[in-house]
């Protein structure tokens, strides 16, 4: 008998005694003894480690959630690992697997993109960490620490002043908590679009440097972790598995296709002229945040509020070349060209009123609404600039600029359900 991947001089004489049965149960008992351990990658440059186990190898898991959720392209369970199996402080894990149906090639394709969007992108506090990559018999994996508040949709079925209350914080917190996250978003993200050193100027960056495109901002891929030792928690972007980094000379081309993308949040260069470029992301970003804010102010409620309004504009002015059909997303083209809903900035005024000027929510959804919602993408700022506007807002120290009470919430909850909840409140505990 020869160990997998050992020259010949290296096997395994058993004793001639040894019968069939008994080589059989070793070969098959063996592997109770094989089990892997995950390690920290050595090198800096790298991100995680990529491991390719047999089928028959049994994972270091001692426990594993029931509930699965099911995305795009996989599956991702809540697992735990044996604490000598592994060198990460995170007590949880997620296994992201992708989907075993798929043909080889598929999958194979798919991981590899992923894995190497990972390793190319600058690792920052608001981007997921990655523990490990694996290939075990046919399927593919990643693990990833587990997120106990679960998606970013999840938290918005939550109040936020049942949050406020619950953890203690008084508001003008709660709104700085919500700047903070968006700053650091937007600043992980300056870093997947500009990976190369900011102090360089246009005409010194190389045209061979790698430009970064996320391509799938959404609620469900940004995740929030509960576990960071503060009120509040922290929210990290997820799923990079559309993200392309592109040659400077090339980051913008005239395509065939866009690609995939979150048809709420989907920008006009889809429905224009296919130009691919990093400001898509920052359109996303721009539609994220209305509806960050809009939870923070008027509850999920006003989310489900702020949706219908896009919708019924869609019903009161069709698009003649799509008749009677309404879709949900922040721009229409009923005159050719790209243009902003009116029901976005008319949700503005509406969600704003009693708000001063010179507060963070105003002034937030006056840049989202005049800067990042811009349908003219060479109009439209970049993530450089948007981090910069919030670098600006998390300066003012005056508490008037982040105060609020909270109260829309209660005019939006008469309308929704008391019931909600997801597989995620199964599989943890959050806010």
């Amino acid at each position: 008998m020869w160990p997998k991947n050992k020259e010949e001089e290296d096997h395994i004489q058993f004793p001639e005694e040894v019968d069939d049965d008994f080589i059989e149960d070793f070969v098959r008992v063996q592997w109770q003894l094989l089990a892997p351990s995950f390690k920290s990658p050595k090198s800096s440059s790298s991100r995680c480690n990529f491991y390719e186990f047999d089928d028959k190898t049994i994972l270091p898991i001692t426990k594993i959630s029931k509930n699965k959720h099911t995305g795009g392209f996989g599956v991702v369970e809540r697992v735990q690992l044996h604490e000598e199996h592994h060198e990460f402080k995170h007590p949880h894990f997620a296994l992201k697997t992708i989907h075993s149906m798929m043909r080889f090639d598929l999958k194979k394709a798919l991981f590899e993109q992923e894995l190497k969007a990972f390793q190319q992108a600058k690792p920052g506090s608001h981007l997921i960490d990655i523990c490990a990559a694996f290939k075990k018999g046919e399927n593919y994996s990643f693990l990833f620490p587990w997120a106990d508040g679960g998606p970013l949709n999840h938290l918005w079925t939550k109040d936020p002043q049942t949050i406020v209350s619950k953890k203690q914080v008084q508001w003008p917190e709660f709104s700085q908590w919500i700047c903070r996250q968006c700053h650091g978003i937007i600043r992980d993200l300056r870093a997947i679009h500009d990976p190369h050193d900011t102090s360089q100027t246009k005409d010194e960056a190389d045209d061979d440097e790698l430009y970064g495109i996320h391509s799938d901002i959404k609620p469900d891929n940004i995740l929030h972790f509960t576990d960071d030792g503060t009120p509040l928690g922290i929210l990290k972007v997820s799923d990079l598995g559309l993200m392309k980094f592109h040659r400077l000379v090339s980051r913008t081309v005239q395509s065939k296709s866009m690609g995939a993308a979150y048809q709420t949040y989907r920008s006009p260069e889809h429905d224009t002229g296919m130009m691919r470029s990093r400001k898509v992301d920052i359109w996303a970003f721009g539609c994220l945040f209305a509806e960050f804010i809009t939870w923070a102010i008027a509850g999920q409620g006003g989310i489900d509020h702020f949706k219908n309004l896009r919708i019924e504009e869609d019903k009161r002015s069709p698009d003649p070349n799509k008749g009677e059909w309404s879709e949900d997303h922040f721009f229409t083209m009923r005159t050719g060209q790209p243009k902003q809903k009116d029901s976005v900035a008319e949700w503005f005024t509406d969600l704003t009123r009693g708000f001063g000027e010179n507060t963070f929510f105003s002034q937030f959804l006056s840049f989202i609404q005049n800067s990042m919602l811009h349908p003219d993408r060479n109009t439209r700022v970049d993530a450089k600039e948007v981090e910069q506007f919030l670098e600006r807002c998390l300066g003012n120290n005056e508490n008037s600029y982040w105060l609020y009470d909270g109260k829309l919430t209660e005019k939006y909850s008469l309308s929704r359900s008391s019931t909600n909840s997801s597989s995620w409140s199964r599989d943890s505990t959050a806010l």
